[in-house]
């Protein structure tokens, strides 16, 4: 027993910060175990509930709330209180776990509109070309007797290609490119 006594002042006088705080400790510890063994008379009395009534629901309850307060609430009194309670369950809360039923289809509805007999292919064609030309990008172009244009990374000449597309004009800030009949217009994105 002597040699913790020892080690605990050893190390408490070398270690002044934990010396503080047991300190510290150590006086809180003796001020509440007096107030619990002798203080008793000192103890504040115990609170009292207050209830403030402060809409129509709870007026309509201030009987029962108002009973409560003496905690002397004979049976009569809570069964006729628990009766009251409006027990309406106004939605389904387990509605998001049911499975809902995929709703029949319908018969397609006869169109008014006549479609032509023959699919345009000529406008499919044009289509395709045109959804083909948004792959290529116009970086750059540089006007003179040997105009160039760089697309997608190429440096490009009139009448060379490029995805199938042949060059046909270069000018300042865009080219025109063709694929089969359709002409398409490459603009740089800076203009």
């Amino acid at each position: 027993m002597n040699d913790l006594i020892k080690r605990l002042t050893d190390e408490l006088k070398r270690d002044k910060k934990k010396t503080t705080i047991l300190s510290a400790l150590l006086l809180v510890a003796a001020i509440v175990g007096i107030k619990s063994i002798g203080g008793g008379s000192n103890m504040p009395a115990p609170a009292a509930a207050v209830t403030v009534v402060t809409n129509d629901i709870a007026k309509a309850d201030s009987r029962a709330i108002a009973s409560a307060g003496d905690m002397t609430i004979d049976d009569n009194k809570r069964t006729k209180y628990i009766e009251q309670i409006d027990r309406t369950i106004r939605r389904d809360l387990l509605k998001i776990f049911q499975l809902q039923e995929p709703e029949p289809e319908k018969a397609p509805q006869p169109t008014t509109a006549t479609r032509p007999a023959e699919v345009d292919l000529a406008e499919i064609e044009r289509r395709t070309i045109e959804s083909d030309a948004k792959s290529l990008s116009l970086i750059s172009t540089m006007v003179g007797p040997n105009s160039t244009a760089i697309i997608n990374s190429s440096l490009l000449r009139v009448g060379e290609k490029i995805n199938d597309f042949e060059i046909i004009e270069i000018a300042s800030g865009f080219c025109m490119v063709q694929k089969k009949d359709v002409k398409i217009k490459l603009v740089m994105k800076g203009d």
